[in-house]
């Protein structure tokens, strides 16, 4: 269905506030003309209604919606329209999901047997045939969604408009182009970017030609020694140039021998220094060569409200990730050697208190001794100490390998020493419940202060007669990666088990939309938080066992950019409001406690 390119772009809607302004425009033509938009926040499930001029009882009352759970969503706003006391006799539910005829016949059934009116819905199918067929110039009309290059006309009228601010790039400077496309769409210019634009079953030398000789105002191209080995980049930079629209960018010094007299003589716009600096003077030009621009506010994104445009501050910021350093390593491996074979039950056993790899039946090889009752029962003798900095290989392994087995079975077994369980059926090491008081591990946060994490909770999934609460445990998984020289670090994982409050493991099919449910509102200071909690834990007494000790406090660094929090005060609000995650049906708070 995505080679369809209005699928493609439906499917693809970013900026709710233009498929706000779609559903109207059409609406509008199906029958409605004196619709009038609400739409935005707090509309009180309503995004646009209409009022009959021939009935002023004949009220319908319209519903948007880009969200997947489409079905939820019409259930959400029935219910803000009803609690609000809005007369409806008619209601139209427009969105981009795709439904089975039985679920449109159970929605409509749902809606007139609850609430008394007549549902109209639109999916993505009817989207389609209606701008498709009937209504086939409203496209134009929204660029936003549907990229003007992608529906472009055949033979472009010679009167048309050079609207277009086209941002030109090789593929290794992807992320500033998109970066670029998104800030001046923010500032309310039309952009043509290959990242930002639908382009499938298009070429994209083919339409960026097109653009430069017809619809673009200016073109940036950012210029770098990729886009200078770039055959097809270097040509539109010098099409551009020809018809003085070229805006050249710099991330870094660029050999003038290499480029056409016009772009060698022409100032290029310095990013190196600052992006945030690259961007004023590159508005500066743009404003000065007459680009065309929205009024403000006229054409400005749901982003907007999201992310103001006065973000970056020149501050440091530090940086933390879930990387942990090892401290020290034993200088030896020990090599022990059992009397007779040990049986692979045994072994396995012995995994759960002894960080060790076997050779074979009879050989191990380890940093620490092995447990006593293992050590007497099958008769271990150490054989020898091994100097792992001397050596390549140890029993025919890389010595690499073997120490990042070690280092991350030592943090499986001193998770199991801590008082976490093994899972043998999904191989995860959990927190189980009744480990601490109220499932709460407590933590120290990088500022210092004393926090805690719920590792152990129970959410209630889907409301309603299909209601049922499920219990998650945090269980939380290690791989280690050698750096420069002979130092190791641990990266952590959180991973989630999931069970019925009875403890029995959910099958894999109902795992996922748990997870999903379940994780949609953990963020990145959220996961940054569970690996701090778990790796203080854990790593709080491997010192005392004499083998690997791997640092609680991760790898950090300083960058010399910041985002304003300040300028962000409302994105916190806007969050969950933005994403539409409705969070009414959990009994249990996972937000962090502060003391």
């Amino acid at each position: 269905m995505g080679a369809d390119p209005i699928i493609y772009c439906l499917e693809h809607v970013t900026d709710y506030e233009q498929f706000e302004r779609l559903c109207d425009d059409l609406m509008s033509r199906e029958g409605f003309p004196d619709i009038e938009p609400l739409g935005g926040t707090k509309d009180k499930g309503r995004d646009a209604i209409h009022i009959s001029r021939a009935d002023l009882n004949d009220v319908t009352i319209f519903a948007y919606s880009v969200r997947e759970d489409w079905r939820k969503k019409l259930e959400q706003d029935s219910h803000k329209v009803r609690d609000h006391g809005h007369a409806c006799k008619r209601l139209m539910f427009l969105c981009t999901a795709t439904y089975t005829p039985t679920e449109r016949d159970e929605a409509v059934s749902f809606v007139q047997n609850t609430f008394g009116w007549r549902l109209e819905l639109y999916g993505l199918e009817r989207l389609r045939v209606l701008l498709a067929n009937r209504h086939r110039t409203v496209t134009s009309n929204h660029p936003q969604i549907f990229c003007a290059p992608f529906f472009r006309q055949e033979a472009p009228a010679a009167n048309t408009a050079r609207e277009f601010v086209v941002v030109d790039d090789a593929e290794p400077d992807a992320a500033l182009a998109s970066w670029l496309g998104r800030r001046l769409t923010l500032e309310g210019y039309r952009v043509w970017s290959r990242h930002l634009s639908p382009i499938a079953g298009t070429s994209v030398a083919d339409v960026m030609r097109d653009l430069i000789r017809t619809r673009a105002a200016r073109v940036i191209s950012i210029i770098s020694p990729s886009a200078l080995d770039d055959a097809d980049v270097s040509a539109r930079r010098v099409l551009a140039a020809n018809d003085n629209l070229l805006l050249p960018i710099i991330t870094a010094p660029v050999p003038l021998e290499r480029l056409d007299r016009t772009t060698a003589g022409l100032a290029p716009i310095d990013f190196a220094p600052s992006w945030a600096t690259g961007l004023g003077q590159l508005l500066t030009s743009l404003d000065t060569a007459g680009c065309p621009r929205s009024k403000p506010g006229a054409d400005a994104v749901a982003l907007r409200s999201f992310l103001p445009t006065s973000v970056i501050s020149l501050d440091p910021e530090p940086l933390l990730s879930n990387c942990f350093p090892v401290l020290t390593l034993p200088a030896a491996i020990c090599e022990y050697r059992a009397a007779q074979p040990v049986p692979e039950k045994d072994r396995y056993r012995a995994q759960f208190k002894w960080a060790f790899r076997w050779l074979d039946a009879q050989r191990f090889v380890a940093f620490t001794e092995p447990p006593e009752e293992f050590e007497t029962e099958h008769k271990l003798q150490l054989e020898e100490d091994l100097a792992w900095a001397d050596c390549t290989t140890i029993g025919g392994i890389p010595v690499e390998h073997l120490l990042s087995e070690l280092i991350r079975k030592s943090l499986t077994v001193a998770a199991l020493r801590r008082g976490l369980k093994y899972c043998s059926e999904n191989r995860l090491t959990y927190f189980p419940k009744g480990l601490f008081k109220s499932n709460r591990l407590s933590y120290k946060r990088p500022d210092g202060r004393t926090s805690n994490i719920k590792v152990v909770g129970e959410r209630l999934f889907r409301p309603g007669a299909s209601a049922s609460t499920y219990r998650y445990h945090i269980a939380p998984t290690f791989s280690v990666q050698r750096q420069a020289g002979s130092s190791y670090i641990v990266c952590t994982r959180i991973r989630v088990r999931f069970t019925d409050t009875q403890g029995n493991l959910l099958s894999s099919s109902r795992v996922n939309s748990r997870r999903k449910h379940l994780c949609k509102t953990w963020w990145n200071d959220d996961w940054l938080a569970r690996n701090l909690a778990v790796m203080q834990f854990i790593t709080s007494d491997m010192a005392s066992y004499g083998g690997a000790v791997v640092s609680s406090a991760p790898h950090r660094w300083t960058v010399p950019l910041r985002i304003d929090e300040a300028a962000l005060h409302d994105a916190d609000a806007s969050r969950d409001e933005i994403l539409s995650f409705d969070l009414t049906q959990d009994g249990d708070d996972d937000d962090d406690a502060h003391e």
